[in-house]
């Protein structure tokens, strides 16, 4: 039993939120947002500025080029370009390399189990389990043979390999 409630004034606040499963959010509750809105990916130039930015933060110097490649084996995402970056600065360093190239900078990536192309371990296995069964398989048995969540499949390793037209996922009938 309660009595009558009491009435408290607080000030107005902001909530801000993100999600990138806007569809999951019930309509009652979106309905009641002043605002959505939709974030675009950054562009290649963006991508590489990072990177360089990042380089001179370290204290080495990292032409376009190399921050192309940067970009491209880190997925497009920016916080990843950064820790690469900095990873790349550190191996330098402990090195004691002062100047690299493409081929190092290839090398130096590939001690972090990816590729030239931004393919880790989990891609490669994905693409050879599908080369292996040629045949469409189900989201949940391709999590299963990969021994990961069907979230990791779906948000992680499918968007990045469709995004480099590697694979194509049609719902309800298979990869």
């Amino acid at each position: 039993y309660f009595d009558r409630g009491y009435k408290v004034q607080i000030p107005k606040i902001t909530i801000v939120g993100a999600s990138t499963s806007i569809g999951s959010i019930p309509l009652p509750l979106k309905s009641r947002f002043k605002f959505v809105g939709y974030l675009e990916p950054y562009n290649e130039d963006e991508l590489v500025n990072i990177a360089i930015g990042i380089a001179d933060e370290q204290g080495f110097q990292l032409n376009k080029e190399l921050a192309k490649i940067i970009s491209k084996t880190s997925r497009g995402i920016p916080r990843t370009i950064v820790a690469r970056t900095e990873w790349i600065h550190q191996y330098m360093v402990s090195n004691n390399i002062s100047t690299i190239n493409e081929n190092s900078l290839i090398k130096i990536i590939s001690y972090q189990g990816v590729d030239e192309n931004g393919l880790e371990k989990h891609d490669i296995d994905y693409l050879k389990l599908l080369y292996q069964t040629r045949s469409g398989l189900s989201l949940n048995a391709i999590a299963n043979k990969l021994q990961t969540g069907p979230d990791n499949v779906k948000n992680i390793i499918e968007p990045f390999l469709s995004s480099l037209g590697l694979i194509e996922v049609a719902a309800g009938r298979g990869r």
